[in-house]
C-alpha cells in the first residue's frame, strides 16, 4: 500500500515557508511501519536541505520531560554532551531552556542562567531558528510520563515557541492512557488533539518497500545474499502470517543473519538448504511470538498440520498451516534440538530480546 499523500503533505507541513501551528499524527497499530515511514522521510529531506534538522526521540520509557530535554540536547550537541566535565543531563536541561526557550520544571524560574551566547562557537543562529527544527516524537503512547503533562509539553513547543512536531502513535492506545491518567483537569482527550493535532494520518504497512530495506540492511553478505535470493517468499511468509508486524519481520531477519554468522563456509554451500532453512526461521520465529513452541514441532503435531482439514482458530495446527501455498512449515528439515536451541532457548529468547533493544533502541 502507498503513503504517498502522507509524505506530500509532510513536505508540505516541513517547509520553512509554512506556519502551520499544529503537529501531525501518524497513527496505526504497533509495528505497522510508522517509525520505518518516518526515518526514511527524514532521511530523504535532510539529504536535499542539509540545514535542516531534525531532532528524534523515542519516549518509550522515559520517566520525565528531563529526559526528553537530555535527549535533545544530546543529539543537538554530541561531543559537548559527552565531554566528562559537563553533567549531561543537568545541562541538557539547562541548555534545553535556552534553545528551545522553555522552562521545564513548569515552576516559572529559570533552573539555570546559561545563555546561547556563553556557547559562542557551539551554538549558531541557524539553531535558534525554529523554521528549520522538525522534532519527532516516537512510542508518544508508552512513556512513563503523565500523558495529560506529556502532550502539554509538546503543545508548548508547537503553540507557543513555533516548532514543527510529528507524533508517532497508535491513537487508540494514547486515547486509552489519558482516560488512565489522573491528571485530566484540561478536559477530554478530543479536547487536546484538537488544540494540538491539526492532521491525524493513518500508516499502512509497506511491506515489500520496508523488508527490502531490512534485507539491505544486514552487514553479512552471505546473509544477505540468501535474503536476497528468497525476498519474494519472505514477503509471502510476512503477508500469510496476518499479523502486519514490520518489526516482527525485521527481529526474525536480524536473529537470522546472527545465525549465518556463526556457520561455516561448508555449512552454507547448499543454495537450496539455505532458502529452505531462512523460510522456516522466519515462521518458527515469527510463530514463536504467538504461542509456537518446541512441543509443536515433534510427530504427533505436525501430522496434524499435515492432515487436518478443518481450521480451529484455537488450534496451534493453525499457526504453521497457513503457510503451505509458500513452503511446508511442517517438515521442520532439522531436529527438534536444533531448532530449540536456535529459536526457543533460553538463549534465543534472550537473543531476540537484545535484537528488540538494537531494532527500537528500547526495552520491548
Amino acid at each position: 500500500m502507498s503513503n504517498q499523500h502522507i509524505e506530500n503533505y509532510l513536505r508540505y507541513y516541513v517547509n520553512p515557508k509554512t506556519k502551520p501551528e499544529h503537529a501531525v499524527l501518524i497513527t496505526g497499530e504497533w509495528g505497522s511501519g510508522k517509525t520505518w515511514f518516518i526515518n526514511k522521510f527524514v532521511e530523504q529531506i535532510i539529504t536535499e536541505n542539509e540545514s535542516f534538522k531534525v531532532f528524534q526521540v523515542s519516549l518509550y520509557g522515559l520517566n520525565s520531560l528531563d529526559d526528553i530535554a537530555s535527549e535533545y540536547f544530546r543529539q543537538a550537541h554530541p561531543i559537548l554532551s559527552s565531554r566528562g566535565m559537563i553533567v549531561g543531563r543537568a545541562l541538557g536541561k539547562a541548555f534545553a531552556k535556552g534553545f528551545l526557550k522553555l522552562d521545564l520544571d513548569g515552576d516559572q524560574r529559570e533552573d539555570a542562567q546559561i545563555k546561547l551566547g556563553d556557547l559562542d562557537g557551539v551554538v549558531s543562529k541557524r539553531d535558534v531558528n525554529a523554521d528549520k527544527h522538525l522534532l519527532v516524537f516516537d512510542d508518544v503512547e508508552r512513556c512513563s510520563i503523565d500523558i495529560v503533562e506529556l502532550l502539554g509539553y509538546i503543545n508548548h513547543f508547537v503553540e507557543v515557541q513555533g516548532y514543527k512536531a510529528i507524533l508517532l502513535a497508535n491513537e487508540e492506545k494514547l486515547e486509552e492512557r489519558w482516560g488512565e491518567s489522573q491528571n485530566r483537569t484540561h478536559g477530554t482527550f478530543e479536547n487536546i488533539k484538537e488544540k494540538l493535532i491539526g492532521k491525524t494520518f493513518c500508516v499502512s504497512p509497506d511491506s515489500t518497500a520496508a523488508i527490502n530495506a531490512f534485507v539491505d540492511e544486514i552487514a553479512h553478505k552471505k546473509a544477505q545474499s540468501i535474503c536476497k535470493d528468497a525476498f519474494k517468499k519472505v514477503v509471502r511468509i510476512y503477508e500469510e502470517a496476518g499479523y502486519l508486524n514490520l518489526r516482527s519481520i525485521k527481529r526474525a531477519l536480524w536473529n537470522f543473519e546472527a545465525v549465518i554468522r556463526s556457520l561455516s563456509d561448508t555449512a552454507l554451500a547448499n543454495d537450496d538448504f539455505n532458502s529452505h532453512f531462512l523460510l522456516l526461521y522466519l515462521i518458527y520465529s515469527i510463530e514463536l511470538q504467538n504461542g509456537l513452541s518446541v512441543e509443536h514441532l515433534d510427530g504427533s503435531f505436525l501430522m496434524e498440520c499435515a492432515f487436518k482439514g478443518d481450521t480451529n482458530e484455537d488450534s496451534k495446527a493453525d499457526l504453521l498451516k497457513k503457510y503451505q501455498a509458500t513452503i511446508d512449515a511442517t517438515s521442520p528439515l532439522l531436529s527438534l534440538k536444533v531448532w530449540e536451541n536456535l529459536i526457543f532457548s533460553d538463549i534465543a529468547v534472550r537473543l531476540t530480546r537484545h535484537c528488540q533493544q538494537r531494532i527500537t533502541g528500547i526495552d520491548l
